[in-house]
Order: structure tokens, then sequence, then C-alpha cells
């Protein structure tokens, strides 16, 4: 799953997800302690193995409430511009290569976003990716870089300002909002 937003907007979603933490956690946390997760807030002992579980210090109340709290945010968040909203997308596949398949459908709808937009405006738009730092950040990187220069399954990406950059979740409110949309998009 994605998240789109402008780049003028970024900084008011994620102050606005960090801004559910700094109301909502008990005095004394730090809310950069706190990612955003959703599989660790609702199950904080069955966390990442390389994450420190500071979700089950939280009681489960409080920890829905944030995560509703949380999808609130995305729901009533309204752009600077509004000619270029928030857009949440993803996609489910099956078979034996869902995360390959899966990873190409989002990249491919965000393109075709892109182009869309780009139409209604009367000018190119091109985006960067900003996926979360893992192993697989070699293999993306090449595929993304394939998928631009040829068409893959679904044709060519043609919008995207270059390879899949990545960072870490955990310092980074709008990939937390990605995954936030992941789980969102599983969890339905």
């Amino acid at each position: 799953a994605g998240v789109a937003v402008y780049a003028s907007d970024a900084w008011h979603l994620q102050s606005r997800l960090s801004d559910v933490l700094r109301r909502l956690l008990p005095a004394g946390t730090d809310p950069g302690d706190f990612e955003l997760h959703a599989a660790e807030i609702k199950s904080p002992t069955h966390g990442r193995p390389a994450a420190p579980p500071v979700w089950a210090a939280i009681p489960h109340d409080l920890r829905m409430q944030i995560l509703r709290e949380a999808y609130h945010a995305f729901r009533t968040y309204r752009p600077l511009d509004a000619r270029f909203p928030l857009v949440l997308f993803g996609a489910v596949v099956e078979g034996n290569n869902r995360d390959g398949r899966a990873y190409e459908e989002v990249l491919h709808k965000f393109d075709e976003m892109l182009a869309r937009r780009g139409r209604d405006l009367g000018e190119r738009q091109t985006g960067l990716v900003i996926h979360d730092k893992r192993a697989i950040e070699r293999d993306v990187q090449r595929t993304a870089q394939t998928w631009r220069e040829i068409a893959g399954r679904m044709g060519q990406l043609t919008h995207l300002a270059d390879v899949p950059l990545f960072a870490d979740s955990r310092v980074s409110r709008l990939i937390q909002a990605a995954d936030l949309t992941s789980w969102a998009l599983w969890r339905y």
C-alpha cells in the first residue's frame, strides 16, 4: 500500500500523525519512541524482532484509541492545494509471488495517478517513492529501474523521479502512514 502526498503537504500530514501521539500518550513519554506500526500497536508482544515493545506499556484501550485517531487524521486531512489531494492506494494479490506482484501493482498505481494528474493539470507530474528500509532494497531499486527503462508486466514507469528511496520507518511518519494504509487494507 502507499500514501501519495504532495510535497508541500508532507510536513502537515506528518505533524497531524505526531499530534495524535503527543495528545494521547501518557505524560513523560516521548512520541518519537513510538512508531505508528499498526500490527505492533494492536499486538505489541508480537512485534518485529528488531523493534522494542514500547507499545506493551500502553493500555490496550489507549492503543486502540491511538489507531482510531491516526486513521481519523487521514480521513479528515485537507491538503493545502485542493488540486493535490491525499491519495491512499494498495493492491491485494493472490498466488506465490504476492510481494513482487503487489509492489509492482502499487508502483504502477502511483505512476498512473501521476500521469492522470498531469493530464488534468496540463503539466508533467513526477513523484518519489519512499519505502521502508528492508533487506530487499537493492532488488526493488534494480527492478524499478528496469521498469523505468523497459515495460514490465503492467507497462513502463514514466513518472518516477528516481528509483525508490529507502528510509527507516521509525523516523518517518509518512512511511508509518503507508503502513497504516496497508494494515487497514489487509484487515479489510
